[in-house]
């Protein structure tokens, strides 16, 4: 925790600090590392604000209904339709390979799936749409349970499945590999979309916060959430010029005792317009 120590005096600035700092974290000018520094800043501060009881309320705003990490039905069915042409049709494999057509991971997916070793590398359309129908019940199951325990879907049950996650996630870049996806990815998470509110209000000022469920529930009480329950949105809004003008981020920083943690924000609010001005500059030198 931060060396930081809120009072009735500084109570209502700090919580417009908050607010500044919330938006800095929206900013889509600084690279994605450093925002998410802030929001573990925004985290930290809301916990200290928490225990000292500055909140006037704090609510369940319930996104399960954004859960939907596998897509539609028909998405999933094209998806695999696509890993069972690709590994169980006749001439996919190398010719060299007829002794053992199957990879070894098809291989066990069709014994899963089917309760036999496979017998040759040619499917029958009642085998593919059985192994289709069969990936579709199953995912909808691992969902439908997150969702019953309010917990994650474990990625190694996907993997069971022999699905690689670029097989049924569209990732910004490729993944190959479960363990490069995080156990707590929010995707896989039943409340990855759900928020707590934390809400400070008096006959003068009104300030609201958001910060995901489950960072919430580690130091709020269950019992002080307010059972009146809120379909989750997307909220705040990001910096404007002249908040960036009038409070300094690293003050703000500095402010809320959070000046030895600069290892929170690895790229030091670099700019990513100025960082591929001076990247695209270096190449047009380069070619002159």
């Amino acid at each position: 925790m931060p060396n930081f120590q809120i009072t009735e005096v500084n109570k209502i600035e700090s919580l417009d600090k908050l607010k500044i700092l919330n938006h800095y974290a929206k900013y889509n000018d600084f690279f994605y590392d450093d925002r998410q520094g802030l929001y573990k800043v925004k985290s930290e501060i809301i916990n200290i604000l928490y225990n000292n009881n500055i909140f006037t309320n704090v609510t369940y705003l319930d996104g399960k209904n954004m859960f939907n990490p596998f897509g539609c039905d028909n998405y999933i069915t094209d998806r695999y339709d696509f890993i069972v042409d690709c590994y169980f049709e006749p001439g996919t494999l190398p010719e060299d390979d007829s002794e053992y057509p199957f990879d070894d991971r098809y291989n066990m997916v069709y014994q899963k799936i089917f309760g036999v070793p496979p017998k040759n590398d040619i499917l029958t359309e009642e085998q593919k749409i059985f192994m289709k129908d069969y990936a579709l019940n199953y995912l909808r199951g691992l969902e439908k349970m997150a969702l019953n325990n309010r917990g994650l879907i474990n990625k190694n049950d996907i993997a069971k499945l022999i699905l690689d996650p670029n097989d049924i996630f569209d990732f910004d870049y490729k993944v190959y590999d479960w363990k490069d996806v995080d156990d707590d990815w929010f995707e896989l998470d039943s409340e990855g979309h759900s928020l707590i509110e934390f809400e400070y209000k008096d006959d003068e000022y009104q300030y609201s916060f958001h910060i995901p469920y489950r960072s919430a529930v580690e130091f709020v009480d269950e019992s002080d959430i307010n059972k009146i329950i809120r379909t989750a949105e997307h909220y705040g809004t990001i910096m404007t010029d002249d908040e960036s003008e009038d409070e300094n981020l690293i003050d703000i920083l500095e402010y809320f005792g959070f000046e030895d943690k600069w290892y929170l924000f690895p790229r030091a609010f670099e700019s990513k317009t100025d960082h591929f001005c001076d990247y695209d500059n270096y190449y047009d030198e380069d070619d002159d």
